[in-house]
């Protein structure tokens, strides 16, 4: 993959699990894609957590049916989240229904952002340049840095027409975020994602009362828990959903209801995330305001096949469970108990 840098660091690799569920003889897939910087579970703890399930089935199933119903944040979400659309991934081809389906949600596309990373003018210009290239539609740019303000120039007078956010992960002070937003409102940018460090409700709030771009939530929103309190709060105007914060698909349905609930925009985001993950958060494209699901196109090899953004679109995909199959070249080395 290609370097991936935000304001909390660069990313030359990284590795996910998959979680797969033998239903009869119908097998399913699910990504689990933790992180330790936003969630605090490290890549080790989702494996652990997943070897006890493995070694206790009926535990794993009743997590599985009460992932319906029992609202609210869990420990390791990545790891259930893995868990909870394998399952639904082998119901689906079990019954040939695709995931939304499932899930009770509307088909739908949508125009997914891809993301730029952080660094000079020149560098973020040059990927812009080569995302361009793919057909992407909307850039999401890395802010945070020592660059902000050149670069956000830079892509404006490259792309005068182009759509962009940005998304600055927690990284400016409440005068800094002031100032960008500013800056980034004349720049005729689309919103900005996390501009505070999470825990700073009540300054995110007047950022909010402030100005007119819409400001989304991500690393301040886990699960349904927070989203209620959040919006009870009136702290933002949106939030990214994603579901190894929340702990899969079911979870991010009743966070989709509540936002919805209360007029916030509702955006579906990744980790970085194969096509199985991208495909498995595809199943919400109907009821998405927003869409920053574009990891998969990071990857210079796929594990799994048979989903693709065409220019970027985002589409419900319409084959029985999540609609991904595994490569030829896919080894899955089972975890040790």
């Amino acid at each position: 993959m290609r370097p991936f840098v935000i304001a909390r660091g660069t990313t030359n690799e990284f590795a996910n699990l998959v979680v797969h569920v033998d239903l009869d003889g119908t097998v399913g897939y699910g990504e689990a894609a933790p992180s330790g910087k936003v969630t605090g579970e490290s890549l080790r703890e989702a494996a652990i957590e997943l070897a006890k399930w493995r070694r206790k089935p009926d535990v794993a199933q009743r997590l599985v049916d009460e992932a319906e119903h029992a609202a609210g944040g869990h420990l390791r979400p990545a790891a259930r989240s893995g868990l909870v659309v394998a399952h639904l991934d082998a119901v689906g081809r079990k019954r040939g229904r695709a995931m939304h389906a499932l899930l009770n949600l509307p088909e739908g596309r949508i125009e997914s952002s891809v993301t730029l990373s952080i660094g000079p003018p020149a560098a973020v210009l040059a990927e812009a340049a080569a995302r361009d290239a793919e057909g992407w539609p909307i850039f999401k740019v890395k802010l945070g840095g020592a660059y902000d303000e050149e670069v956000v120039k830079a892509l404006r007078d490259r792309y005068p027409d182009r759509r962009l956010r940005a998304d600055a992960n927690e990284a400016w002070s409440p005068d800094v975020a002031a100032q960008r937003i500013a800056m980034l409102e004349r720049a005729n940018v689309e919103l900005v994602e996390q501009p505070l460090p999470r825990e700073r409700h009540a300054e995110t709030a007047e950022l909010a009362r402030r100005f007119e771009m819409p400001i989304i939530l991500d690393e301040s929103l886990y699960d349904s828990t927070d989203a209620v309190d959040l919006v009870e709060r009136d702290v933002a105007d949106g939030a990214n959903i994603k579901f190894a914060k929340c702990g899969g698909p079911w979870e991010a349905r009743r966070i989709v209801k509540i936002l919805r609930d209360h007029g916030w925009k509702v955006m579906m985001g990744c980790n970085l995330e194969s096509a199985l993950g991208i495909a498995s958060a595809a199943a919400f494209a109907g009821v998405l305001d927003y869409a920053d699901l574009d990891s998969h196109a990071l990857l210079a090899d796929q594990p799994f096949l048979g989903f693709t953004t065409p220019n970027g679109v985002v589409a419900t995909p319409a084959r029985p469970g999540v609609g991904v199959d595994p490569a030829p070249s896919l080894l899955l080395e089972p975890l040790q108990n």
